[in-house]
């Protein structure tokens, strides 16, 4: 029997699901109204919970009930021969506010446990990037780390730390160490290879290429310093490929690769083309965050550097994930649980 997958996203603001459109976007949450929205034709749907206007201790009643509801609802779907595997997001402020680490406690006691919870935190459209663990926010095309703006003064969610992991260990309270905040570079077709490696699964050679196992990261078996990725290859809506390898970043096209900054809502953060005969863009991540500077002439020998592996990688027989993948398995993953 086939489980279908559903995201659903508690958001503790209206402006979450104004990015989103031919969705469900539910204003209530008993367990009648959750079952038709996980029914719904639509791979996603939104639980708009409000509570990032409430005070801490409702907004985590206002979850956990919304969590309960939501089990309610997928246990009697599956006690009909419709199971359901729920993709649980809490959408909150790209800008760091919100009742974080309390809602994702309230999820985890509800629907958990789970290994690892993921920490997003990204508004393109409002110039607000994640770039090597620091958030920022786009002033005046310039990246500036969101700890340094009026957001992290906020009264009620104020905060010191735009580096994540610190910005973890500040938000609970020492609870969760910036040791134990992965910043290792990742991609979603990780999921793949990391699934199998749960399950015990080896993925034959010729599925998934481009997905690594992150378990022994998550399972803390695997030093930080120690990529799991040596790179990261990733395509544009028009499939023109971009290549991260350390901080250097290689777009094999010139522009967005999809977005139109030229009007619209996008047309306030177009940034000046520096370099507009380039065929491509090489960006030093380290050193320009907010991809401003294209070193695509400057920056020779590393572009063509960047151009040979993406070359490889995208040959026909190309991956880039190794061969004779080995999967961890649950025996391995219970072997390591309270270490």
């Amino acid at each position: 029997m086939s489980i279908e997958t559903k995201i659903i996203a508690i958001d503790d603001d209206p402006t979450g699901s104004q990015t989103v459109h031919s969705c469900l976007l539910l204003t209530r949450w008993d367990p009648q109204t959750l079952t038709q929205a996980l029914e719904d034709a639509s791979p996603l749907f939104f639980v708009l919970s409000n509570t990032r206007s409430m005070e801490a201790d409702r907004a985590a009643a206002v979850t956990r009930e919304i969590c309960r509801n939501l089990r309610s609802a997928l246990e009697g779907l599956a006690a009909r021969g419709r199971p359901i595997n729920p993709l649980v997001v809490s959408r909150s402020d790209s800008t760091l506010r919100g009742h974080y680490p309390v809602e994702t406690d309230v999820i985890a006691e509800e629907l958990g446990p789970f290994d690892a919870h993921f920490l997003v935190p990204a508004f393109f459209e409002g110039g607000r990037i994640t770039r090597d663990s620091v958030h920022y926010l786009l002033v005046d095309g310039q990246p500036v780390p969101v700890s340094e703006t009026e957001f992290a003064r906020d009264s009620v969610f104020g905060y010191r730390n735009a580096y994540l992991p610190d910005y973890v260990e500040e938000k609970t309270g020492g609870r969760i160490p910036a040791a134990r905040v992965s910043a290792q570079l990742t991609s979603t077709t990780d999921l793949f290879a990391t699934v199998a490696s749960v399950v015990g699964f080896a993925l034959p050679d010729e599925v998934a290429v481009d997905s690594f196992d992150l378990l022994p990261v998550l399972l803390g078996v695997q030093a930080e310093d120690d990529p799991v990725r040596p790179h990261l290859l990733t395509q544009s809506f028009r499939g023109e490929y971009q290549l991260r390898r350390g901080h250097w970043k290689y777009l094999d096209h010139r522009g967005s690769g999809g977005n139109d900054y030229s009007r619209g809502v996008l047309a306030p953060y177009a940034l000046p083309e520096l370099a507009p005969e380039a065929d491509g863009q090489l960006y030093d991540l380290a050193n320009d965050p907010g991809e401003t500077r294209n070193l695509f002439f400057e920056e020779r020998g590393r572009r063509e550097e960047m151009q040979a592996l993406l070359a490889e990688l995208t040959a026909p027989g190309g991956r880039s994930a190794p061969r004779n993948r080995r999967p961890l398995g649950l025996d391995f993953v219970r072997s390591q649980k309270g270490r």
